[in-house]
This record gives C-alpha cells, sequence and structure tokens, in this order.
C-alpha cells in the first residue's frame, strides 16, 4: 500500500509539473501576440501620426481642367497653387479626360514631373 500511495504521488507530481509547463508556455505565447499586437498598434500609430502631423513634407495636389487652363489646388484643402501652362490639344487621351475629371497627385516632385512632362 505504500509502495501504491508513493507511485500515485510521483505521477500526481509529474502531471502538476507538466501542466505547469504547458501553462506557462500559453502564458508566454499569449504575452508575446500580445506585445505584438501593441507593437503593431504602436507602428501604425507612428505611421498614421506622421502622415497626418506637419512631420511629413509630402503635399498632395489636385489638378483639373476648367475648360481654359489646368488649374493645381493644395490637397486637402483645395486652395489654389497654381495654374499649369498645359496644351490639352497635344496629351494623351487618358491624361485630358483624367486632367477634365479631376487629377490627384502627390508629392511636388511628382507634379514638377508631370508638368515638365506634360506643359507647353
Amino acid at each position: 500500500m505504500e509502495n501504491r500511495t508513493k507511485w500515485m504521488g510521483v505521477v500526481i507530481g509529474i502531471i502538476v509539473a507538466i501542466l505547469a509547463v504547458v501553462i506557462i508556455g500559453w502564458l508566454i505565447a499569449a504575452n508575446n501576440d500580445h506585445d505584438m499586437i501593441i507593437d503593431e498598434t504602436e507602428t501604425t500609430y507612428e505611421m498614421l501620426e506622421n502622415t497626418t502631423s506637419g512631420n511629413n513634407n509630402v503635399k498632395s495636389f489636385y489638378l483639373k481642367y476648367d475648360g481654359e487652363k489646368v488649374v493645381i489646388y493644395t490637397e486637402p484643402d483645395k486652395l489654389f497653387y497654381d495654374n499649369a501652362d498645359i496644351n490639352m490639344e497635344v496629351l494623351p487621351p487618358e491624361i485630358r479626360e483624367q486632367l477634365k475629371l479631376g487629377m490627384y497627385m502627390d508629392g511636388e516632385d511628382n507634379l514638377y514631373d508631370f508638368l515638365q512632362t506634360y506643359s507647353s
């Protein structure tokens, strides 16, 4: 009887140890997942903050043909920026249609490249 009780104690001890290892492993994995979610959230928040704050110097523009000329506005407030000297008749048809509907452009470099390519 004493031998059987001893073995039962050993078996219960082994089961408790295995359960403790499994539970600790599960808690560590859950904590790592939580940290990863927090890191991803912070990174996404920082990226969003950079695009909405003055830290990001990329400007956006809206170009629209008004029937006489192509007018450039700043985004998102649609304030007048400049008039573009573009001959609509020599533009590719798809660019002409985009300008009639309104064309968005990110960055001054892209705007200047576009104007240099299509200006008269």
